[in-house]
C-alpha cells in the first residue's frame, strides 16, 4: 500500500477520528461482553464435567487467556 492524502479541513478530520474512536470503543466493548459470556459458559461446562468425572479428567484453569 502507498500513502493517500485526502483534502479536508482539520474539523472534518477531527470529527472523523472521534467517530472512529467511538465506533472502535463500542466494538471493543461488544467483544469484551462476548468474551465474558463465553468465559462464564466455559466455567459452567467445566463444573458440570468435573461433577460428572471428578478428578479423572484434567481441565486447564484457563490462565493462559487474558
Amino acid at each position: 500500500m502507498s500513502d493517500c492524502f485526502v483534502p479536508c479541513s482539520e474539523e472534518e478530520a477531527t470529527a472523523f477520528l472521534e467517530q472512529e474512536q467511538e465506533t472502535s470503543g463500542q466494538k471493543i466493548s461488544d467483544k469484551q461482553g462476548e468474551y465474558d459470556q463465553v468465559k462464564e459458559e466455559l466455567t459452567v461446562l467445566k463444573a458440570r464435567i468435573k461433577s460428572k468425572f471428578g478428578d479423572h479428567v484434567n481441565l486447564d484453569d484457563g490462565t493462559e487467556l487474558p
